[in-house]
């Protein structure tokens, strides 16, 4: 069942890697900022810690794709999009095991980004 929802999760795209669709830089980190909403709306089991996180990473999203020209518009449709496939996994596996993807999702994204590989 985990399995099933990687693979509706995984083409959220939030870590910004190619799959079905190919997203800009800009959808990236407005998927990022969506994930990130629909994780505190959606999962409750969050603490207040995790949740002033959640929003910390949002707002750093939500900086660089205004940055890159996003919109209220643009961030309505990446929102739409990001709980229109987190509602399916919820559907197919269940809330706890969509929630821990989408969790395990944005944390890695969130993370790798701050990794600078030696030379």
């Amino acid at each position: 069942m985990k399995f099933s929802v990687a693979i509706i999760l995984s083409t959220v795209a939030l870590a910004g890697c190619q799959t079905v669709e190919t997203y800009t830089p800009m959808e990236v980190a407005l998927n990022k900022a969506a994930g990130a909403d629909v994780l505190a709306q959606k999962c409750g089991y969050l603490d207040y810690r995790a949740v002033q996180q959640v929003y910390s990473d949002k707002n750093k999203n939500m900086s660089e794709a205004k940055s890159l020209g996003a919109t209220k518009s643009d961030y309505s449709a990446a929102y739409d999009r990001v709980n229109g496939r987190v509602t399916t996994a919820m559907i197919f596996a269940g809330t706890n095991a969509a929630c821990n993807e989408l969790l395990t999702q944005l944390a890695k994204s969130n993370s790798e980004a701050n990794i600078d590989l030696p030379d």
